[in-house]
């Protein structure tokens, strides 16, 4: 049950650190979640191990249980003109004994979990790490405060920082639900294949802390928020 368990974690967040060996044949998976932090690796052969989980510290789960998600998607392209983005915050998504004051991302209470996780990676697989993509139970934007915060504390770790993306939005990848569409106008119908259809889900993802919902669309693999 565990080894499945990892499996999904790390297939449904499809987070994966790239290692500085040209035949290293394994992922990673870092996945930060309100209170902890937990990475796990997954061979090629198909095996998984559990490699930590970290509990965080006070500024961690201030920080993780105070971060803005985006609230209203329809208005993301033109926010996005304006330089700026609606927010709500994720506290409306906890229950109310974990509420904390909205604070800026801190990098420095970031980077300590991470640094955790990277230390106990490299131990386990004994070599070190190049880069690293990040799941979280919640939305990352592109160019957030949280994101850039994100960004400063894997690049202080030496780290190529490779994206963050949500576990139950990327969970679309692992069961083969993300379709593609060919534009080649130079092949006939028959030549292409059968374009993706717009599909949505109602994507769940929970925690110790809480429980996330999101409704997706997803077409020609790519997801949008609804």
């Amino acid at each position: 049950q565990p080894i499945i368990y990892t499996l999904l974690i790390i297939f449904s967040c499809l987070c994966s650190l790239v290692c500085s060996s040209s035949v290293a044949s394994y992922g990673v998976g870092f996945n930060l979640a309100f209170d902890y932090g937990t990475a796990s690796i997954w061979y090629a052969n198909g095996t998984a191990v559990d490699v930590v989980k970290l509990e965080g510290g006070a500024a961690y789960k201030q920080v993780m249980r105070s971060v803005n998600v985006l609230s209203d998607t329809s208005m993301l392209s033109t926010e996005l003109t304006r330089g700026s983005l609606g927010f709500v915050s994720l506290q409306d998504h906890l229950p109310f004994w974990t509420a904390t004051e909205p604070v800026d991302p801190d990098a420095g209470a970031i980077t300590w979990m991470l640094k955790g996780l990277k230390a106990a990676t490299e131990a386990r697989v004994e070599e070190p790490l190049a880069a690293v993509g990040i799941s979280s139970s919640f939305l990352v934007l592109r160019g957030s405060q949280f994101e850039n915060a994100l960004r400063t504390a894997v690049a202080s770790l030496g780290l190529s920082y490779k994206g963050t993306r949500t576990a139950s939005l990327a969970i679309t990848g692992v069961y083969g639900l993300e379709g593609q569409c060919y534009p080649d106008i130079y092949k006939t119908p028959n030549q292409r294949g059968p374009d993706d259809p717009p599909q949505i889900y109602l994507a769940l993802d929970y925690s110790r802390a809480g429980v996330s919902s999101f409704l997706v669309e997803e077409e020609c693999g790519v997801t949008e928020v609804l």
